[in-house]
């Protein structure tokens, strides 16, 4: 398009030039000069102000061509684990009374660790609900929950400590997933407790203080920040790259792939 203009324009000019030689410039006065001066101006400013047009097509074309390289390139497995091999390892073994769902026997471990108030962490659990509803025999999820060991009577203090004490009361692991799904929905300790009825008698500071270590052990800055079978989640990856890689990968890895 913008090349179509530059090229009407110059047409126009070629035929400007024309009518003055076939004119021999009989005309050329002050007043007869000013329309073409005029039409000289205005093609000048069509063909600048159409310059960072011509500039801002070029640029989405070359963003168009890389999105389409980098798509190409995060799905790619092989790469996927070559990257995932040089990223910070972390303790994943399952504690008793843990916060894992999904099936058990699943090859692929996703780690998460979140505050129980972060918008963005519930986000990815609904994520992660999916993953677990698309691959029931591939993924299993553990949660590990941010606390303040400071402040054993702040909001998000409670908040963990009320979920470790219902995760201990969960008959099973559909009720525990269950009610950890309703936390992330809600984030509304007493819209969630008016359904899941605590036990706050419970002792949980065993739990409390696992979850505490781990966090800090693994510098964990930010929330969320996801692991893949005890090692994190490369920088470019996130949870929508895992669930196009995950057919790769459960081709090709099991647990003991990630040991």
């Amino acid at each position: 398009m913008v090349c179509f203009v530059f090229g009407y324009c110059a047409v126009l000019v070629l035929q400007m030039g024309m009518a003055l030689l076939i004119t021999n410039f009989q005309f050329l006065n002050l007043i007869s000069l000013q329309p073409f001066l005029f039409f000289i101006l205005l093609v000048v400013v069509l063909a600048v102000s159409l310059l960072p047009v011509k500039a801002l097509i070029k640029t989405n074309k070359t963003n168009q061509h890389k999105l389409a390289e980098l798509k190409k390139w995060k799905s790619d497995a092989a790469l996927f684990v070559t990257q995932w091999q040089q990223e910070q390892k972390v303790d994943t073994t399952i504690w008793e009374n843990d916060l894992v769902i999904g099936n058990s026997a699943a090859p692929i471990l996703i780690t998460v660790a979140c505050n129980p108030y972060c918008g963005p962490c519930a986000k990815a659990h609904l994520q992660l609900d999916e993953l677990m509803k698309n691959y029931k025999d591939g993924v299993k999820v553990q949660i590990r929950l941010l606390y303040n060991a400071e402040n054993e009577n702040d909001k998000l203090s409670i908040a963990v400590r009320t979920i470790l004490q219902k995760a201990l009361s969960c008959q099973n692991n559909k009720v525990l997933e269950e009610m950890l799904s309703d936390w992330f929905v809600w984030m509304d300790l007493e819209k969630w407790n008016a359904k899941w009825q605590v036990d706050n008698n419970i002792d949980v500071k065993a739990r409390l203080k696992e979850h505490n270590n781990w966090i800090t052990e693994n510098k964990i800055t930010a929330t969320p920040t996801f692991f893949v079978n005890g090692k994190k989640l490369p920088g470019r990856y996130n949870l929508k790259d895992i669930g196009i890689l995950l057919p790769q990968l459960l081709g090709k890895l099991t647990v003991t792939d990630f040991k």
